[in-house]
C-alpha cells in the first residue's frame, strides 16, 4: 500500500499515492452487512474494475451444509 507521501519520496505522485483520475489504486469496497459482518462488494486493481458482487460466499458454510 502506498500514499501521498512515500509516493512523493519516490517521485511517483504523479502516477500513485492517492485516488483520482488517471493513477493507479488497487481499491475494496467493505459494505456491513444486516448481520453486522463485513463483506467485500467491489474489487479494483490499477483502477480497473474486477470484480462487484452483493451477496457473500462462504466456502466454509457451503462444505458444511452441502
Amino acid at each position: 500500500m502506498v500514499t501521498i507521501n512515500p509516493a512523493k519520496a519516490v517521485n511517483l505522485a504523479h502516477e500513485l499515492g492517492s485516488i483520482a483520475p488517471g493513477k493507479k489504486a488497487d481499491l475494496l469496497i467493505i459494505e456491513r452487512m444486516e448481520d453486522g459482518y463485513p463483506m467485500i462488494t467491489t474489487t479494483m486493481v490499477n483502477g480497473v474494475l474486477l470484480t462487484q458482487t452483493k451477496y457473500r460466499t462462504n466456502s466454509y458454510a457451503e462444505e458444511v451444509i452441502g
